[in-house]
């Protein structure tokens, strides 16, 4: 009959099994070794089933393993063509290894197609449409990454560095509104896959009817921090949506690129039905190439520490009012529950507003409104994780205008004759396009917009208007 082990068998301590002479355990309390020999002999045996059932787990793991990531390489490795015919895997070391165009491509189909970035966008458009004479190609993709990439220590490009190839296809091929004509299929496309998203002209502000004084609500971006629905921001909230029901035959989106001086556009541009405008930039000294009227303006909160000294001094004031005065009988567009650090902004300008009885229709956008809208575009595979301020007024604009057309859309630092363009027409302003770290992908935003624009869905003018 086995003994009667003290303690779990398997567990040393609780046996508290001790040596006796040489090859010989015994019990704590036993006077003979057989017992204690027999418990340890039960000891060890658990013990080495557990280490080898600890192995085997182990050894079954690392096949596992091993296994699977054979599989993913393969998986891989298969669909690699397919991968490059849809523009979702390229390689950009070489120019002769870039994919061939995938059928939506040649169709123009934009939310088919992953839209690369950078100089690698260029010279995959230029490719594409060459696909006949490899020398000429390479030169061309030189020039796209000296014109694209921004050049360090140097203020301009001269007219050979951008001459030949890059100026024919990046010019006629790409942006050339000249030969442009509006697609109604195109564009009506385009209305329903936005408003299958949200409908803009409902959602472009919160409504008096929506909310309450002291209600407390939650920023897009700072979700975390909250603030209240003052009275004057309920005062100055719309009872309606002034677009509801809406419908414009022809509408102006004009950005602030330099691109438009010199352009003459600013009598074209006030022929439009509806003009929108982008963070309240100034017209009065540019209506030759901006033109004057405003029908919606978009002001964000920064635009008061940076172009009207944050209103510390009263002069910065009068130039705010002054601004402000032009606007009259127009709608300012406000999009206040972004984040914190444009709360007193806001503030300041619904003060502002009331205090001088500005005859002003002021929006709100909604938090529904920015989500929608980044979600139609990162559902289209354009890579736009935060449109820009004219990426979102062109998106509204397809509930409420037929044809559609942008000025001063052009995210590049020289065009293609070689001449600097400055990133705002109105000041000397610097930005990086190709930081990571910056908020929009405007030359993503704008390869989004010439297949567009290609398609007859929008007009992207890039170039002269007289």
């Amino acid at each position: 009959m086995p003994p009667a082990c003290p303690g779990v068998i398997g567990d040393a301590v609780a046996m508290r099994l001790r040596p006796h002479r040489t090859w010989s355990w015994v019990l704590p309390g036993e006077t003979g070794t057989l017992a204690g020999f027999q418990c340890w002999q039960q000891y060890t045996y658990k013990t080495s089933v557990k280490v080898g059932n600890d192995m085997k787990r182990k050894a079954v793991m690392r096949r596992l393993l091993l296994l699977t990531t054979f599989m993913l390489v393969t998986l891989v490795l298969i669909l690699q063509p397919h991968l490059q015919q849809h523009g979702l895997l390229y390689k950009t070391a070489s120019v002769t290894s870039s994919p061939p165009p995938s059928k939506s491509e040649l169709q123009g189909n934009f939310s088919a197609v992953a839209i690369p970035t950078g100089h690698a966008l260029v010279q995959h458009e230029l490719k594409r449409h060459d696909p006949v004479n490899p020398d000429e190609r390479h030169r061309t993709l030189l020039l796209s990454k000296t014109v694209l990439k921004p050049p360090s220590n140097r203020t301009n490009l001269t007219q050979t560095e951008v001459a030949g190839p890059l100026r024919t296809r990046f010019q006629e091929r790409i942006v050339d509104a000249k030969q442009w004509s509006w697609n109604r299929t195109a564009m009506l496309e385009m209305r329903n896959a936005v408003r299958k998203v949200i409908d803009t002209a409902k959602s472009i502000s919160i409504l008096r009817s929506q909310t309450h004084i002291g209600d407390v609500m939650h920023y897009d971006i700072d979700n975390h921090n909250t603030f209240n629905i003052t009275k004057d921001l309920y005062d100055l909230l719309p009872e309606t949506s002034p677009l509801e029901g809406r419908l414009f035959n022809s509408c102006a989106i004009v950005g602030n690129s330099g691109i438009l001086l010199g352009s003459g556009c600013g009598q074209e541009i006030d022929s439009h039905d509806f003009v929108i405008r982008c963070n309240l930039a100034p017209v009065t000294e540019y209506v030759k190439d901006v033109g004057r009227k405003s029908d919606l303006v978009t002001m964000n909160p920064s635009v008061l520490p940076t172009a009207f000294g944050g209103l510390k001094e009263k002069h910065w004031e009068e130039k705010f009012v002054k601004r402000l005065r032009m606007l009259e009988h127009s709608m300012l567009w406000i999009p206040a529950f972004t984040t914190i650090n444009g709360e007193k902004y806001v503030q300041y300008t619904n003060r502002i507003i009331l205090k001088n009885d500005l005859n002003i229709k002021t929006l709100y956008p909604t938090k529904h409104l920015a989500h929608s809208i980044r979600g139609f575009w990162l559902q289209a595979k354009t890579r736009i994780k935060r449109p820009s301020t004219g990426l979102y007024m062109y998106t509204i604009a397809t509930r409420f205008c037929q044809e559609i057309h942008l000025y001063g859309f052009f995210p590049f630092t020289v065009d293609v004759n070689g001449r600097p363009v400055r990133y705002h027409y109105y000041d000397n302003g610097k930005y990086n396009f190709y930081d990571k770290r910056r908020p929009h992908s405007m030359p993503v935003e704008f390869q989004a917009l010439r297949r567009l624009h290609d398609k007859g869905a929008l007009r992207l003018l890039t170039d002269k208007c007289t």
